[in-house]
């Protein structure tokens, strides 16, 4: 019975000595578990002061545009007057001593970026529509209008009617 005690206590022990390793196992865990949410809380918070100032930024960047003064409206340049005086074409090197006057600069209207636009909206705009603001039907014009004195034996029409070759017979490729 000695011997069993002994085997029992032994076991007590082994049993004590295991639950304590168990233990000190969980309270490691249990450090590691606390240290891994200590660093995300940290994490978490830094990346909270982040967005916080990156708001903050937004907001002085949105109160400088809205607390910045109204721009006031400018009157326009005047406009400089092109009169005939401007056109100097008679300018030759024998009056090199003499003083030339510059044309003044082209309109804006007139500038190749600003008329290019123009040209590239009229080009989408509809055939119909432009032919609904001017007379388009082909007509015959009154010749008796044009000419008052016209002998009206010179209305018909004679050697143009007859044709043996299609015009511009020579201008068509020939294969």
């Amino acid at each position: 019975e000695r011997e069993r005690a002994e085997r029992m206590a032994k076991l007590a022990a082994e049993r004590a000595k295991k639950q304590e390793e168990r233990k000190r196992l969980e309270e490691r865990k249990r450090q590691e578990l606390e240290e891994i949410q200590r660093k995300m809380r940290q994490q978490e918070e830094a990346e909270a002061l982040k967005r916080a100032k990156i708001k903050e930024l937004e907001q002085q960047k949105l109160q400088q545009l809205t607390g910045a003064k109204p721009k006031k409206m400018l009157p326009p340049p005047p406009k400089t007057k092109y009169t005939w005086e401007m056109l100097h074409e008679d300018d030759s090197t024998d009056d090199e001593g003499k003083v030339t006057h510059k044309r003044p600069p082209a309109p804006t209207w007139s500038r190749s970026h600003v008329r290019g636009e123009a040209i590239a909206m009229q080009s989408h705009c509809p055939t119909d529509i432009i032919d609904s603001f001017f007379s388009v039907v082909p007509t015959t014009p009154d010749l008796k209008q044009i000419f008052p004195n016209i002998d009206p034996s010179q209305l018909k029409r004679n050697s143009s009617v007859l044709w043996s070759t299609p015009p511009r017979y020579s201008e068509l490729p020939k294969y």
